[in-house]
């Protein structure tokens, strides 16, 4: 999520409209639409006011850490500060007792034996629970100060870019790349630009420059509905062949002809960084192309369009296969991707029915089944294939719109535009949002893990995970099932004859779809690293880690800061 959408989504949890919340921060409504739409950026003190107002730091609200987990009761590892009160009482008593000795009397010789082997015995045991007690203080400071050391430094990044907007020409840009031909090697971008300050008269020549060529557009500001010139946009699209790095530029030109150069984005690692054609895809090695995927999820998919790519070059020379069965027998390729592709691409009377098709049938005909039943989505898309005019892609495409942005699945849908509304039973009856019909999803299961960052001589340790199962095959951070307490890391660090320093680095979520895991770090520093630790995966400094390892969104509030 955007900061913007951060601060949206606080300000409703919390029952707060736009106005509200300007209020009680001291600025206009319009302000605060302008954060929640990312066209503008709070400043430092109201970033602080909104962390204080909605119970979560300003990196959560920057998108730099993780939210913060509701607080639970210590662990072994964690004190209360009741606790520390405690440890300080007895520190400072134990000191005092031994700064002021009594002298001492003759005893018989075993008695005097005893007594000091019984105080010694007392003395080590103290300081062996206050050294416990002590590292987990210590490693609560350091866990605050890497927390503070984050915030700062995301702070400083955010203060950065608000210099750069304050001397920037523009009040507010954007780019796009809306399309892309692969068979003329070329791009399209879509590029705005609002001026800070406007001159009547004045116009804006767009530019994009590949390296080797470039192209340019001037525009005056977008008509109003009289076709008069507005002051507030100026827009263009601008193609230009694909390279590596593209630049994006506008020139604000005075009437006088004042020009005024402003940088507005650069693309990088676009050619380069992909793959281009099915050959491409084919070839690729898995290392590379799980880190190109890297951040999507759902990996096996990635998988998959490599086996249907090297299905693809074998069997039909690398040419797309047109027929909806030569589609469905490719790995990965369902009823609904092959009759997206076959119809739009190769204009073949398939249908295309996904979870907005059901939506509006099931709405249609007032249908209760559970959508999820085979003989349910059999006869729907049967019945959508009946209905197929000549021109199966754009029926299939309007039917995708269709549900997307008028019989939508969150919220009341706009029935009032909707082209079949007369026709809708769900309609007649107002049990719009009774439909459809869907499965009870099961409770996700919380799994409690506790994750190592090893770290020695500038290199951390990665591992790869299991075949099969959850991220099967990916890179991870080593790790054990269960929270460990800081004692247990100890135990466990002797068993492995690891020495170095163990350092608390805090809790994080992560929510996959079927399982939530509850996550508690610590980094292992290592003086050195042993030959059983060498087996059991690779060390690598960081920068290789981040440009050659995928490593799954799981662990980034882990990985931040190495």
């Amino acid at each position: 999520m955007t900061t913007g959408q951060r601060i949206a989504l606080k300000r409703k949890e919390a029952g707060l409209s736009q106005e509200t919340l300007g209020a009680e921060l001291g600025v206009s409504r319009q302000s605060i639409y302008k954060w929640e739409s990312d066209t503008a950026l709070p400043e430092i003190d109201k970033l602080v006011a909104l962390s204080r107002r909605f119970g979560v730091t300003v990196g959560w609200l920057l998108g730099v850490e993780e939210a913060p987990e509701t607080a639970s009761a210590p662990d072994s590892g964690e004190l209360t500060d009741a606790q520390l009160k405690m440890v300080e009482e007895i520190t400072e008593r134990y000191l005092a007792a031994q700064t002021a000795p009594k002298p001492r009397k003759k005893w018989p010789y075993v008695l005097a034996a005893l007594a000091v082997l019984c105080a010694a015995y007392n003395i080590y045991d103290s300081i062996r629970t206050i050294g416990r007690q002590f590292d987990g203080v210590y490693n609560r400071i350091n866990q605050m100060e890497c927390s503070m050391s984050n915030q700062v430094y995301s702070i400083s990044g955010q203060v950065e870019e608000i210099l750069k907007q304050q001397n920037a020409l523009t009040a507010d840009y954007g780019t796009e790349l809306v399309s892309a031909d692969l068979s003329k090697n070329a791009v399209t971008f879509s590029v705005y630009a609002v001026p800070k300050t406007y001159v009547e008269g004045m116009r804006v020549e767009f530019s994009v420059d590949n390296g080797h060529n470039s192209n340019s557009k001037t525009v005056l500001s977008e008509p109003d509905q009289n076709g008069q010139p507005v002051s507030e946009k100026f827009s263009a699209e601008l193609t230009c062949e694909l390279t590596d790095d593209i630049a994006i530029t506008a020139v604000f030109v005075m009437p006088d002809g004042t020009r005024q150069t402003q940088p507005l984005q650069t693309y990088s690692g676009l050619y380069s960084g992909s793959l281009p054609d099915v050959q491409s895809l084919a070839a690729v090695s898995e290392e590379r192309l799980l880190k190109l995927w890297e951040g999507l999820g759902y990996y096996n998919r990635a998988r998959n369009l490599q086996k249907a790519a090297v299905q693809i070059c074998e069997q039909y020379q690398g040419k797309f296969p047109e027929s909806y069965e030569e589609w469905l027998a490719l790995p990965g390729i369902g009823a609904y991707t092959a009759g997206a592709v076959t119809s739009i691409a190769f204009g073949k009377k398939e249908a295309a029915v996904d979870g907005n098709v059901y939506r509006i049938y099931t709405r249609l005909y007032a249908d209760d089944t559970e959508i999820s039943k085979t003989a349910f989505q059999r006869n729907v898309r049967e019945t959508v294939k009946e209905a197929l005019p000549e021109e199966a892609g754009r029926f299939n495409q309007a039917l995708m719109d269709l549900g997307a942005l008028i019989c939508i699945p969150n919220g009341e849908p706009h029935c009032s535009v909707c082209p079949v509304a007369e026709f809708c039973k769900a309609r007649k009856h107002g049990t719009m949002q009774c439909y459809p019909v869907k499965k009870t999803k099961k409770e996700r299961k919380l799994e409690q893990r506790t994750i190592f960052v090893i770290e020695c001589q500038g290199k951390y340790m990665i591992r790869k995970r299991p075949e099969k199962g959850l991220l099967a095959g990916m890179w991870e951070l080593p790790g054990q099932e269960q929270h460990m307490s800081l004692e247990e890391i100890r135990d466990w660090t002797a068993e492995w004859d690891l020495s170095g320093d163990i350092q608390l680095l805090g809790r994080a979520k992560h929510i996959f779809s079927h399982v939530e895991w509850h996550m508690l770090g610590y980094g292992i520093h290592l003086r050195d690293i042993p030959e059983q630790l060498r087996s059991q995966g690779i060390f690598c400094d960081a920068q290789t880690l981040r440009e050659q390892y995928s490593i799954p969104t799981a662990f980034a509030y882990y990985l931040q800061s190495l």
